[in-house]
């Protein structure tokens, strides 16, 4: 799933790039549900607009982990100008992820991407 070889450089930065925004994202979610529920068990008080905000955030952070799966899997068919598409929009996905967005980049400007 992450081939490097006979890939141009950009390409090859931008996919390292997006795995890493990748890892943060999960690991980011993974921290929000132990969080919260570490709080749950330990009967802490929490405001009510950060307990109703927090799914959404969530569902937000992984609706851009499936955009950086896909497009990461784009970049791993060659595909470079569909997951540049993907990551640029991925990027754009609150909370903005400036790996994704640079990631996008790389692969619009790689050799594969203009060919």
């Amino acid at each position: 799933m992450f081939e490097l070889d006979g890939i141009s450089t950009e390409a090859k930065v931008g996919k390292i790039l997006l795995f890493i925004g990748l890892v943060l994202k999960i690991i980011t979610v993974l921290s929000m549900f132990l969080f919260g529920s570490l709080y749950a068990l330990w009967g802490f008080h929490v405001p009510q607009v950060v307990m109703m905000s927090a799914p959404v955030i969530a569902i937000v952070l992984l609706v851009g982990i499936a955009f950086g799966f896909i497009s990461l899997r784009f970049a791993d068919e060659g595909a470079m100008s569909r997951a540049s598409i993907i990551a640029l929009v991925g990027s754009v996905l609150p909370p903005v992820d400036v790996l994704y967005l640079v990631a996008g980049i790389l692969f619009m400007v790689s050799k594969e991407a203009q060919s």
